[in-house]
């Protein structure tokens, strides 16, 4: 896996050893989008970069535009609509 599957794969919950191709991380974030969304918001605040909502909206939608090559785009956006709303629960 190259680091945007396994940052994919690792947001799921899923074994870094495993071997996942793109059609299965796409599926696991269809069908686990909170999941993923919640985790790139979590890596957002625990960075050192962020320090407030719009920055952390920033470094999501810079991760999730990464995966444009792996992931359709509208899970992709589904995504950062869920973590978007996550961030302002966090930090209105």
């Amino acid at each position: 896996m190259d680091q945007i599957q396994r940052q994919i794969a690792r947001l799921l919950g899923y074994p870094l050893s495993a071997t996942l191709t793109d059609g299965d991380l796409n599926a696991g974030l269809m069908a686990q989008p909170e999941r993923a969304a919640a985790g790139l918001v979590d890596e957002a605040f625990a960075s050192d970069d962020v320090g407030c909502a719009n920055a952390a909206r920033s470094f999501v939608e810079e991760r999730v535009a990464e995966w444009q090559e792996i992931i359709s785009d509208d899970v992709r956006h589904r995504i950062a609509s869920i973590a978007s709303i996550e961030i302002q629960r966090r930090a209105p």
